[in-house]
């Protein structure tokens, strides 16, 4: 249960957090030894905390404009076949995006007890062993540059046809 979270997940965050005083939260909260922060790697490392983490965490930041922002990382969360913790608006491109694909838990940004149980029900897939069952093989190629600039060209080549 939630004492046993308490005593045993840990976590590690890889990059910069830009909307808060990341230190001055985990020091408030009294998190410092359950968070292991790494503000910069070069891409390539960062994969590797990626592809070891048992579960990902996406926020876009709790600005009004999130609804509409997907970050880059989002596509290499979904190419790690990982479980997702998605803390993000419900209506917002984000969420869409991981719906679509049917992968990771949405919640919202502003609501702690359903984070709190995400997070709790996270753990207890871990601990059961079921966390990484059943994830579903998103469709990447419809998010490559090259498969998105043919469907560009078509719709151009569609409009110039209409002349």
């Amino acid at each position: 249960g939630q004492e046993d979270f308490a005593q045993r997940a840990h976590f590690t965050r890889v990059g910069q957090v830009l909307d808060w005083d990341w230190d001055l939260l985990l020091k408030r909260y009294n998190l410092e030894h359950k968070v292991v922060s790494i503000d910069y790697l070069p891409h390539r490392e960062s994969l590797k905390y990626l592809l070891t983490a048992r579960v990902l965490l996406l926020t876009t930041g709790g600005k009004q404009s999130s609804p509409f922002i997907t970050t880059g990382k989002i596509y290499e969360y979904l190419a790690a076949r990982k479980p997702i913790l998605a803390i993000v608006p419900e209506k917002g491109a984000a969420a869409d995006l991981l719906r679509e694909n049917k992968i990771g838990i949405m919640v919202n940004p502003l609501d702690k007890n359903e984070i709190k149980c995400a997070l709790l029900s996270l753990f207890d897939q871990y601990r059961t062993g079921t966390l990484e069952s059943g994830l579903p093989t998103p469709d990447l190629k419809r998010y490559e540059r090259k498969y998105l600039t043919q469907r560009l060209a078509d719709f151009f080549n569609r409009c110039l046809d209409e002349r």
